[in-house]
């Protein structure tokens, strides 16, 4: 076989080439990023019986969220069996556990170090591919040094975790708004996963927060006029809001709650935040955006992407642009929502740190990217890479930031030494990439910024939104004939159908080449039918799609056996550009820039606990204030009574209401401890605030003090579970 290495061009030059040499009947490849983080490949002119091999190189920072790094690689559809996917992990700190919520793993740690090992991923349950990396010391600042091979300098990437003190059960006053997405689309599933996911947000909000819940489709609605205390009547309402909830609001329009959020007038000394949760796409993607970093000084936004059809693009610009973070989610895995709408909660509770600036001495950097740093929160990373001039010798760059919340000037300082090179160029392509964000982000894109990303593009050989990869091959002898369009995975394209039925109305109507497809396969949609016959109760009585609604939603029942295994990824075409191609830039099988491991071989898949409604039931007893009233004995397993609690009490101390709720409340905290230890995101913000009432009611109680209440409880309960039947 011949190997062909694509070289990246300026977009219009690539497509250029690639047209004329089909049309000279030789062999071209190109691909090209569409928006965000999806590509699309195109392959010309392949001869009869010929095969194709292409691959695809990239490179990605790792998350690091909560003490742990993450890597994703978003997918619509599952990963065929046929491709062999291997993780190899080097740490700067020893592996203390592997886990993945998407795929079966295997880990097998490194000998005799315990910060290498190696990933073998197996059988996933769809959609992306998530692997969290848990270290023993995930906090440790270093630094790696690479060569360019283009201009010879000297790359330098410092991984940074800034640290601040964090006082237990201080009073947080923050603002909490919730904007939710009621278009059609959200209808079925997703709209249940987000009511559950509201009910537990509702229980996890901090005493003295202001909150609001804003719904919008076609047009908006507020629960109330504006944010109000957090109370048990304000609970009460929302519960009840929260339980009235439908997708019933028609199209998607997010323009309009978010002005009428942001006309809302500011509390004193109460940071907004906003939690947009969305699964559609809209047509005024920048003015959003535009909007949201107008008011990026005095808010932050977090967003939600929930299944396959969503903007990714829109989700994470907003997050960017409001200093946030952004997430994505299968509706098909309902926990999902609750997991990454609560780890999204937990961040915006956390410090924070601001007025972050990096300190070097003069005359060492030739330019650093980015050239602004966000806020970060407490525990995560900032990655920075410098361009290093020549013949410096080594010196220490340091990150002054200050706490949001206390004022307090946080400093973290880590050692450059540009004599200790690493082999490889794969830190100098993410300096370039981080480079080519920050212009391709910038306010104003002139002629003049634009030629700069190309020449940065092309000279580092990594893609752009104006450049492209294209691989020619002149045969000696042209490929003679007319050329034929294939469809390649063609028995897979119903699931492109698949999404496009689930998707907002208003989107499918924009789709009108869609139809004839949609006619011929409508005996194999595997859509439920629940799902589907609420979209099309939109549709205009009549209409080309009404009859095909009408049409398949009798066929369901006999479908769903012969097609529930369908799956594979989106279409692509020999010789013109696929229109949906698998999202995903920087992320490769080879990591090497993060922590996490275990120290022995595991199988370990992460699904959704049979557990959870019980977890549920329990979350929903708790009131405003963190307490957990008596009435909540009624529901435990094993059965706890009254009496089990009185006898518990300290001698002398005088009974009451009150003091039974301490009891009461920290013997739930030890329930959600032992039984619930694998669900902990979805009861840590609970068991904070059952635990700052009963910290605040014992100060009240002099009689109290010195007790240890939650001791005391959690040793009977595990002497209570080993006698129960």
């Amino acid at each position: 076989g011949r190997l062909l290495i694509a070289k990246v061009q300026p977009r219009e030059q690539g497509q250029a080439l690639y047209d004329d040499t089909i049309a000279a009947g030789g062999g071209a490849y190109m691909l090209e990023q569409t928006s965000g983080r999806q590509f699309c490949t195109s392959i010309g002119n392949v001869p009869p019986g010929a095969k194709v091999t292409i691959t695809i190189t990239y490179v990605v920072e790792l998350h690091v969220r909560s003490g742990g790094i993450h890597l994703e690689l978003p997918c619509y559809e599952s990963l065929p069996s046929s491709v062999t996917t291997t993780v190899h992990l080097n740490m700067q700190s020893a592996i203390k556990e592997v886990t993945s919520t998407s795929h079966k793993i295997l880990f097998v740690p490194g000998s005799p170090s315990l910060h290498h090992g190696r990933v073998d991923v197996g059988v996933g349950h769809g959609g992306s591919f998530h692997l969290a990396i848990r270290l023993a010391d995930p906090h440790v600042p270093s630094v790696c040094i690479q060569q360019d091979p283009v201009s010879g300098r000297k790359v330098a990437c410092l991984s940074l975790f800034p640290l601040q003190q964090v006082v237990e059960h201080r009073p947080v006053r923050t603002e909490m708004i919730f904007v939710v997405d009621r278009s059609g689309s959200m209808s079925g599933s997703k709209m249940s996963a987000v009511r559950d996911t509201l009910r537990l947000f509702l229980r996890s909000i901090p005493p003295g927060t202001l909150f609001n819940i804003v719904s919008f489709g076609t047009s908006f609605s507020s629960l109330f006029p504006s944010s109000v205390k957090y109370d048990q009547g304000s609970l009460a309402t929302a519960d009840q809001h929260v339980t009235d909830m439908d997708a019933n609001m028609g199209g998607t329009n997010m323009m309009k709650p978010l002005q009428f959020v942001f006309s809302q007038a500011h509390i004193l000394g109460a940071p907004r935040q906003i939690f947009i949760l969305t699964d559609g796409q809209v047509d005024d993607r920048k003015a959003c955006t535009r909007l949201v970093k107008q008011h990026a000084a005095s808010c932050r936004v977090f967003s939600l992407g929930i299944g396959s059809d969503v903007d990714r693009l829109l989700v994470n610009k907003l997050a960017m642009a409001g200093h946030g973070a952004a997430d994505f989610v299968q509706e098909q895995v309902a926990s999902d929502v609750q997991v990454k709408v609560l780890q999204q909660i937990n961040r915006a509770l956390e410090p924070v740190l601001i007025d972050n600036s990096l300190h070097l001495a003069d005359g060492m950097v030739e330019h650093q990217a980015p050239s602004f740093i966000p806020p970060v929160w407490h525990g995560d990373r900032i990655v920075v890479y410098l361009t290093l001039k020549e013949g410096v010798m080594p010196f220490t760059a340091t990150l002054h930031s200050t706490s949001a919340a206390t004022q307090e000037r946080v400093q973290c300082s880590v050692v450059v030494s540009p004599d200790q090179v690493s082999p490889g160029d794969h830190i100098c392509k993410l300096a370039a990439y981080a480079a080519i964000h920050e212009l391709q982000n910038s306010k104003d894109q002139t002629k003049e910024l634009t030629d700069k990303i190309v020449d940065m593009s092309v000279q580092h050989q990594i893609l752009s939104r104006h450049t492209c990869f294209v691989a020619t091959d002149s045969r000696g002898t042209a490929t003679a004939g007319t050329m034929v369009v294939r469809h390649v995975n063609q028995d897979n394209s119903l699931n492109s159908i698949k999404s496009i039925m689930a998707a907002n109305i208003d989107s499918v109507l924009q789709r009108g080449e869609c139809l004839e497809r949609l006619v011929e396969a409508s005996e194999d949609l595997s859509i439920s039918a629940r799902q589907f016959r609420g979209n099309t109760s939109l549709l205009q009585r009549g209409s080309v799609l009404g009859r095909v609604a009408s049409g398949v939603a009798g066929f369901f029942s006999s479908a769903f056996a012969s097609v529930a295994s369908l799956g594979g990824p989106a279409e692509t075409r020999e010789g013109q550009p696929s229109k949906d191609t698998p999202p995903t830039f920087p992320s490769s099988s080879s990591i090497s820039t993060a922590p996490s491991a275990s120290s022995s071989s595991s199988l370990s898949s992460a699904s959704s606990s049979p557990n959870l409604p019980r977890l549920m039931q329990l979350i929903n007893c708790q009131q405003a204030d963190g307490r957990f009233p008596v009435t909540t004995l009624g529901g435990l397993q094993p059965e706890v009574r009254e009496s089990h609690l009185l006898a518990l009490l300290p001698p002398g101390v005088p009974r009451s209401d009150l003091l039974l709720e301490l009891y009461v409340t920290a013997l739930v905290i030890s329930i959600l401890q032992k039984d619930f230890k694998d669900n902990e995101i979805l009861w840590k913000l609970v068991a904070a605030k059952a635990r700052t009432f009963i910290f605040q009611e014992k100060e009240k109680m002099a009689e109290l003090r010195g007790v240890d209440i939650e001791k005391i409880t959690n040793t009977w309960h595990e002497e209570h579970t080993k006698l129960a039947p």
